[in-house]
C-alpha cells in the first residue's frame, strides 16, 4: 500500500504543472479607480509591466520601445497568450488591454482568445508574424462572427473615399434590429409546430396567435424574433424600445378567428414555441450613402449586441430618428468627452471636457425616435453616451 501511495503522489506532482493551452485565462480587470491608468494601482502595474512581471509573477518579454506607434500591425495568438500579456509585450503596459480589445471586434469575450487568432493593433509599424495569404479577388470587408453575437454579420463596401476616411458609396449589412413598444405589443407568438418537434427550421409549419388576428393576411411575411433587453435613452432615461435577435421569416398560409398558420421560409438560428412574430424586417439591407441634409445632434445609446466597448463594424443605437430628420444612409460623426473614464460620468459631467472626434457611423435602419448605424471608423473605443452628430460635410 505504501508503494502505491508513493506512486500516486509522484504521478500527481508530474501532472500538476500541466495546464490547458487552448484558451487564455481571464485578464485581470483593473481596479475601479484604475481605468485611465492614472491611479497608484495603474502606475504600479505599468511599472511592473516595464520590468516584465506578469500578474502571476511570470516574466514576459517586452518589445524594445513598446508603444502604440511601434506596435505591429497584427499578431498571431500563441498558446498561453492573454490580451493582458499581449498589451504588455507590444504596447508597454497591460492596462491597454481594453483599448486593444476594442480594436478587435471579432473578439466578443476578452477572457477567451485562441491560438491562431489574429490581433490587430491598427496602423502599426509592421507585422511581427508572417501574415496569412490574402485572396486578391476578395473585394469585401467581412466581419467575423461567434456564438455570443446577436447574429453573424457581413459588411461590404463599394465606392470611392470621401475626404480622408474612405467612406463607401454603398453598404450591404446584415441587420441587428429592435422594436418599439407598439411593435412589441402588436406582435404575435408561436403556439406550436405542426408536429411534436421542439426546434423548428426551414419548411416547417407553425401556428401563431395575434392580438389583432383580423389584420393578418395570407401571403404576408413576418419576422420571427426574440426580445433581448430594454433600451433606454442615455439623455432622458426614457424607454426607447427593445433589442431583438432575428431568428427567421414566416409566410402566412392561412388563418381563422383564433390563429394563423404559416411556413418558415428562412431560419438564421433555432426557432421554437413562445418566440415572437412581428412585422417583416429585411435581414440584410443595402444602403446608399446619402448627403446629410440637416444638422442633427444626439447620443450613442449602446451597441446592438451585448458588448460595452464598441469598435469598427459593430452596430449602435442612436437616440435620433425620423421625427428628428434622420434618413437611411445619413452619416453620424461620433465624438467623445472625458477620455477613458467617461463611461463613469453623466452626460452633464462629460460636457466639461474637450470634444474629440473618434469615429463615423452610417445609418442602416430608422424608426420614429431612434436609428441603427454601423460603425465604419473608430479611432478608439466608443461608449454609451458619446455624442453623435450629422455633419453637413460628410
Amino acid at each position: 500500500m505504501r508503494r502505491i501511495g508513493v506512486c500516486l503522489f509522484v504521478a500527481g506532482c508530474l501532472l500538476l504543472p500541466l495546464r490547458p493551452v487552448f484558451a487564455q485565462q481571464a485578464p485581470p480587470p483593473p481596479p475601479p479607480n484604475a481605468g485611465g491608468g492614472t491611479s497608484d494601482a495603474g502606475s504600479d502595474a505599468t511599472s511592473n509591466a516595464k520590468k516584465g512581471n506578469g500578474p502571476s509573477g511570470d516574466t514576459v518579454a517586452i518589445e524594445p520601445g513598446a508603444n502604440w506607434n511601434n506596435a505591429p500591425r497584427s499578431y498571431i495568438v500563441q498558446p498561453g497568450d492573454t490580451l493582458w500579456d499581449i498589451s504588455r509585450r507590444f504596447l508597454g503596459s497591460p492596462w491597454f488591454w481594453p483599448k486593444l480589445w476594442s480594436k478587435n471586434p471579432q473578439i466578443q469575450n476578452p477572457h477567451w482568445i485562441f491560438p491562431g487568432n489574429r490581433i490587430g493593433f491598427g496602423q502599426g509599424a509592421g507585422p511581427v508574424e508572417e501574415p496569412e495569404k490574402k485572396n486578391k479577388e476578395l473585394g469585401d470587408i467581412t466581419r467575423a462572427s461567434d456564438k455570443d453575437k446577436l447574429s453573424s454579420s457581413d459588411v461590404s463596401f463599394s465606392g470611392q473615399g470621401i475626404e480622408g476616411f474612405s467612406l463607401p458609396d454603398v453598404i450591404v449589412e446584415r441587420r441587428e434590429s429592435f422594436v418599439d413598444a407598439k411593435d412589441l405589443q402588436e406582435s404575435g407568438v408561436i403556439l406550436r409546430g405542426a408536429d411534436a418537434r421542439t426546434l423548428l427550421s426551414d419548411g416547417d409549419k407553425i401556428y401563431m396567435s395575434f392580438r389583432n388576428i383580423k389584420n393578418v393576411r395570407a401571403g404576408e411575411r413576418y419576422t420571427v424574433y426574440r426580445k433581448l433587453r430594454s433600451v433606454y435613452d442615455p439623455e432622458s432615461g426614457a424607454l426607447m424600445g427593445y433589442m431583438i435577435r432575428i431568428h427567421g421569416t414566416v409566410k402566412i398560409s392561412e388563418r381563422n378567428k383564433e390563429e394563423a398558420g404559416g411556413i418558415l421560409t428562412k431560419t438564421f438560428s433555432e426557432i421554437q414555441k413562445g418566440m415572437l412574430v412581428g412585422p417583416y424586417i429585411n435581414h440584410k439591407v443595402k444602403v446608399q450613402i446619402r448627403t446629410n441634409e440637416a444638422l442633427i445632434k444626439g447620443y450613442v445609446v449602446r451597441a446592438t449586441n451585448n458588448v460595452t466597448l464598441i469598435g469598427q463594424f459593430l452596430q449602435i443605437f442612436i437616440n435620433r430618428g425620423s421625427r428628428h430628420g434622420v434618413r437611411k444612409g445619413n452619416t453620424f460623426q461620433i465624438f467623445s468627452r472625458g477620455g477613458g473614464l467617461r463611461d463613469q460620468m453623466s452626460i452633464g459631467t462629460r460636457k466639461r471636457y474637450t470634444r474629440l472626434p473618434i469615429g463615423k457611423a452610417v445609418v442602416i435602419d430608422v424608426r420614429k425616435n431612434s436609428s441603427v448605424a454601423v460603425v465604419l471608423q473608430s479611432a478608439t473605443e466608443i461608449y454609451s453616451g458619446d455624442e453623435a452628430e450629422t455633419t453637413l460635410s460628410n
